[in-house]
């Protein structure tokens, strides 16, 4: 008997171990699929360019909010503008077994006003980003562009 419900417990963690993804920085097992962690909107924690604190450069340029938004079969991404200038909208795509996850900023909808940004945050440009780590309340992303190395947290305050 003993023996059956060590195979049975060591089948179902083998199980969850293909169900799960894994990410550098955590967690080391989600019963919840990566799209669902995605979801919902954030605040920007921190920014690191090359290993200074770009935070305030960033939210004062483009705000300090996103949200990840999934719509029938269309991935919308939309990135807010604090001081109300206006939004950006794009698309989001995971690739490589969910460990990256890529993003393409588009032109702001109906109100022709662009938010000038920087790096991979204007519009017109893809950037794939390493998911360091996914949890049902934050997302911290690191990426390389133009030769600088971003490193992204961002915290769910709405789900």
């Amino acid at each position: 008997m003993k023996p059956t419900i060590t195979a049975l417990l060591s089948f179902f963690l083998l199980q969850f171990s293909f169900i799960s993804c894994r990410y550098e920085e955590g967690p080391l097992l989600s019963l919840r699929g990566v799209q669902s962690r995605l979801e919902g909107q954030y605040s920007v924690k921190y920014l690191f360019i090359n290993g200074g604190d770009s935070t305030e450069a960033y939210v004062e340029k483009c705000g300090g909010y996103f949200l990840f938004d999934f719509h029938s079969s269309i991935n919308l991404y939309n990135c807010k503008s604090l001081n109300g200038v206006g939004e950006m909208d794009g698309n989001y795509n995971f690739l490589n077994r969910n460990n990256h996850l890529e993003i393409r900023f588009h032109h702001p909808p109906a109100s022709g006003d662009y938010i000038i940004g920087f790096g991979p945050f204007i519009y017109s440009v893809t950037t794939t980003w390493d998911i360091k780590r996914l949890t049902n309340h934050e997302i911290i992303l690191e990426t390389t562009y133009q030769s600088d190395n971003y490193r992204l947290q961002l915290k769910k305050f709405y789900y």
